[in-house]
C-alpha cells in the first residue's frame, strides 16, 4: 500500500508553509482569501471608474501594482 505524502509549499506572500491543494497554488489559504478581497476591491473600482490605468487603480486601492499586473496576466482582470 502506497502512502502519498501531502505536498507542502511556502506561501509567495507571507512565507508560511501550507499544503498544496493544486500544483499551481502560490498562496496559503489566508493570503489567498486576502487576494480575493483585494481583487473584488479592484474590480469594483474599475466598474465605477472605467478607463483607469493599472497604476491609477493601484494608487486608489492601495493594492500593489505588481499584483494587479499578475491578475491581468492570469486573465482575472482585463486591460
Amino acid at each position: 500500500m502506497l502512502h502519498h505524502k501531502p505536498e507542502l509549499a511556502n506561501c509567495a506572500e507571507c512565507g508560511k508553509m501550507f499544503r498544496l491543494e493544486d500544483k499551481d497554488d502560490k498562496y496559503c489559504p489566508e493570503c489567498d482569501l486576502e487576494h480575493e478581497r483585494l481583487l473584488r476591491k479592484v474590480k469594483d473600482l474599475i466598474l465605477a471608474q472605467p478607463g483607469l490605468t493599472a497604476a491609477e487603480v493601484s494608487e486608489k486601492t492601495d493594492v500593489p501594482y505588481g499584483l494587479i499586473l499578475e491578475w491581468i496576466n492570469e486573465g482575472r482582470l482585463e486591460r
